[in-house]
């Protein structure tokens, strides 16, 4: 490298067709320059001198990378299986009995090697598909965080925690999983791109003294919580019948919401807890897609981001998606709400791609989202010339509505480029998707019966 080291790379996009900043502002024809794993400078005659690469901008559109704030990364050997079940029956048919296998392997026989073939492929389909930071709630691991570096792409863990409502097959003593957590913890909290955080599963997958003692983890490393809130309509009398208030209420009443938290779905919520969600900075996880395919319902995101709620996008995990597309969960949730509240006026192209990257940035706590000098540069291009997108004649419009995964061919993360011409750079790429798919296969092939029988 011309300037001797990895702290001082520069890359400069030279001669940009447009330049997605946020969704309050757009360049055209303008450069964009990466110092190290930092935009340095936007504008027009950015000078070449001392620049390592070169890339020409003509015809591209650069925005921020896309921020999945939720999935399930073992999902990813599980598409295109449980169409037509209700989220209960889709659990039990569909993703325990694969879980069991999982378990199986690590337990009985210390083999891992299954967590790097679910890692290697969401990270290969994320960044395909313009995603440069997931939050995916998963046990931990160790061989899915090497398959996300080797990438090179940001992934955060929300480690799965639960204690009860779950077959006995995944039982295990509260001291075995809370040390297995503060392991985890230890070894991946802020190592590389990758952190940790720590994901009670639901409400009700959790006693109150474990999920106190989480949210006491969670403040001691200084993480944030991420947990499926109120994402079916019978969680909502289920936890008022129990707990005496709704789900997120309940959270509330014994602290949980005191730190960062993540509420994933919130399909339910009540209007008080709309409002809690405001009054205690959580962050809303907007989940369109996963929420149509299972039938829980349409969220109410129009409305949360009017009270000033911070919203975010994900895709959920791929049983129920069966995509880690984020260009096709802001199409559609964009008139998911529309639909909703019956108006195309509401929740346009602009709240969409603002809570896919301004929103998911500050839910997880990283200093990305926009383009502008200073931040990480975290940076997508896209061709704006094929056919389904040309003419741009809204440059956001067209990245939201006509904007193809297909037409990602540019993915810089931390200033490293990890994808030019759809091309991974950081692995073998036909070999490692051959690998695990063919893995995933030979694990999903020991399960014997399309439905687990669960004791809970």
């Amino acid at each position: 490298m011309k300037n001797g080291g990895r702290d001082t790379q520069m890359i400069l996009i030279k001669n940009c067709s447009y330049i997605l900043a946020s969704a309050d502002k757009v360049y055209t024809d303008a450069d964009l320059l990466i110092r190290g794993s930092r935009i340095a400078a936007i504008g027009q005659g950015l000078p070449e001198e001392g620049v390592d690469r070169v890339i020409d901008g003509r015809g591209k559109l650069a925005a921020p990378g896309l921020i999945n704030c939720h999935t399930h990364g073992y999902q990813n050997l599980l598409k295109g299986l449980g169409d037509t079940l209700t989220t209960f029956d889709w659990c039990r048919a569909v993703t325990f009995p694969f879980v069991d296998v999982i378990h199986k392997y690590e337990r009985q026989y210390h083999d891992e090697s299954l967590s790097y073939a679910w890692g290697i492929l969401m990270a290969i389909e994320m960044i395909k598909n313009g995603v440069t930071a997931f939050v995916s709630m998963d046990n931990g691991l160790k061989p899915q965080f090497e398959a996300w570096e080797q990438v090179g792409i940001r992934g955060r863990l929300a480690l799965n925690a639960v204690n009860r409502w779950i077959p006995k097959e995944f039982a295990i003593p509260d001291e075995v999983r809370v040390a297995g957590l503060e392991e985890t913890l230890k070894l991946w909290h802020g190592k590389g791109l990758q952190d940790v955080f720590i994901g009670p599963n639901t409400p009700f997958s959790c006693t109150p003294n474990f999920l106190k003692l989480l949210r006491e983890m969670a403040d001691r490393y200084q993480v944030p919580l991420q947990v499926h809130v109120s994402e079916t309509a019978n969680e909502v009398p289920e936890s008022i019948e129990e707990c005496g208030m709704p789900p997120l209420q309940y959270l509330d009443s014994l602290g949980l919401l005191d730190g960062p938290m993540m509420a994933v779905h919130c399909v339910h919520l009540t209007e008080a807890e709309m409002e809690i969600c405001r009054r205690k900075n959580v962050s809303v996880v907007y989940n369109p897609k996963s929420n149509g395919k299972l039938g829980s319902g349409i969220a109410p995101i129009a409305e949360l981001v009017e009270r000033g709620v911070n919203v975010c996008l994900a895709t959920d995990g791929a049983a129920s998606n069966d995509l880690q597309d984020m260009l096709e969960d802001m199409r559609f949730g964009s008139m998911l709400q529309k639909l909703r509240y019956g108006s195309p006026a509401r929740f346009g192209e602009k709240d969409i791609f603002r809570i896919a990257t301004e929103g998911g940035a500050r839910a997880i706590g990283l200093d990305a989202g926009i383009l502008e000098e200073g931040k990480l540069a975290d940076v997508i291009l896209m061709d704006t010339e094929n056919v389904d997108m040309a003419p741009v004649h809204d440059p956001i419009s067209s990245f939201v509505y006509a904007g193809k995964s297909a037409n990602i061919e540019t993915v810089i993360v931390d200033g490293r480029i990890v994808m030019e011409n759809r091309r991974i750079l950081g692995v073998d790429e036909e070999k490692v998707v051959r690998e695990a798919v063919e893995l995933g296969r030979l694990r999903y092939a020991e399960i014997k019966t399309g439905v687990m029988k669960t004791e809970f």
